[in-house]
C-alpha cells in the first residue's frame, strides 16, 4: 500500500493562501469592477496575502453588480455571449443573473 504523510495544518494553509494571492491578483489584472473597487479603495493587490487580509476588502453586493456593465464584471477574454445564464427566484429581492461557463455548469449539476 502507497503511503502519504498527511499534510500538516501549516501546509494546507499555505496552500490557501497561495489560492487566495492568486484570485485576487487574477481579479485585479483581469475584471475592470474589481480593478476599479481596489483602486478606488486605495487596495493593493499584493497586501492580501492571507485570509485575515480580506477584511480589508470592501463588501460588494448584488445590487453593486447589477449597475456594472456585464463585460465589467467578467474576466477580460471571456465573452459573455459563450456564457450559460441562470436567473436567482428574486425570493430575498430583485432576482439576479448568474453567468457561468460550460464546465461550471457541468460542475455545478455532478453534485
Amino acid at each position: 500500500m502507497f503511503w502519504r504523510p498527511a499534510l500538516t495544518r501549516r501546509r494546507i494553509r499555505d496552500f490557501q493562501d497561495e489560492c487566495l494571492r492568486r484570485l485576487i491578483g487574477h481579479a485585479y489584472e483581469n475584471v475592470p469592477y474589481y480593478r476599479r473597487l481596489f483602486d478606488r479603495s486605495g487596495i493593493d493587490p499584493r497586501d492580501i496575502r492571507t485570509a485575515s487580509d480580506l477584511e480589508a476588502l470592501p463588501i460588494t453586493t448584488k445590487d453593486d453588480l447589477r449597475q456594472v456593465p456585464v463585460k465589467d464584471i467578467l474576466a477580460r477574454g471571456i465573452n459573455p455571449d459563450r456564457l450559460a445564464t441562470a436567473q436567482t427566484s428574486g425570493s430575498t429581492g430583485e432576482p439576479f443573473t448568474v453567468r457561468r461557463t460550460w464546465l461550471e455548469k457541468q460542475l455545478q449539476h455532478s453534485y
